[in-house]
């Protein structure tokens, strides 16, 4: 079975004189949706282009095959929704600030956040979509905080994983409770020598993994 690259979906409509326009959409990753307008009702046809086999070429000197976040950057970086810190550079271990997040997200909702304004576009972005207040864009993103946004962006779904196991699970915030269940249960969070550490800043290659955990949990 081949798959498809879900980065070319393409629809058309056939109006009724056989007309075939090509319609503008939003492709959204997170939610799996892609959203389009028309101005009436009629046939719709979606198209996609089979996934290429080609192997990633990495361009970055700080990210190599054996390190275990290889894939996740491999994900991030394939699908351009994340960009390295430099030509060359992925800063694996470095913090991901609140800016970076709402970045990254909003390109996998289907925004187009590139160039010089991309942060102020993606604080503008989060607050309008109610994840985030969209201040302190510079201040590192705690586990919990980047959880809860995604939690947040998905329509913030129960689930009823117990924490307890974790060691550290009194210090979730209470406001984290539930969306810290959620990707606990869904396998998109998973602790670290038993421990969830809600409050540590997530660096890029978590990040990058969360994110990457996520999109297969609801692909599969």
């Amino acid at each position: 079975m081949n798959l498809i690259d879900p980065m070319t979906l393409s629809v058309y409509k056939e109006a009724d004189d056989g007309t075939i326009t090509k319609l503008n959409g939003v492709l959204d990753l997170i939610n799996l949706t892609y959203t389009v307008t028309s101005d009436h009702l009629c046939r719709f046809y979606l198209m996609a282009e089979t996934a290429s086999a080609e192997p990633w070429t990495n361009p970055f000197v700080d990210v190599i095959v054996s390190d275990w976040f290889f894939s996740a950057v491999e994900f991030v970086n394939r699908n351009n929704f994340y960009l390295g810190t430099s030509k060359n550079t992925f800063t694996p271990n470095g913090a991901m600030t609140r800016a970076m997040f709402w970045t990254v997200l909003g390109r996998m909702a289907g925004q187009d956040l590139y160039g010089n304004n991309a942060f102020e576009a993606a604080g503008l972005w989060a607050a309008g979509a109610g994840i985030s207040d969209g201040t302190n864009p510079g201040g590192y993103i705690s586990r919990e905080q980047l959880v809860t946004i995604l939690w947040r962006y998905i329509g913030s779904p129960e689930a009823d994983a117990d924490l307890t196991r974790f060691a550290d699970a009194g210090s979730v915030a209470e406001y984290a409770k539930d969306a810290m269940a959620w990707a606990v249960k869904n396998g998109i969070i998973l602790g670290s020598n038993g421990a969830l550490l809600p409050k540590d800043a997530s660096t890029r290659a978590q990040t990058a993994a969360i994110l990457q955990r996520y999109f297969k949990t609801v692909t599969q």
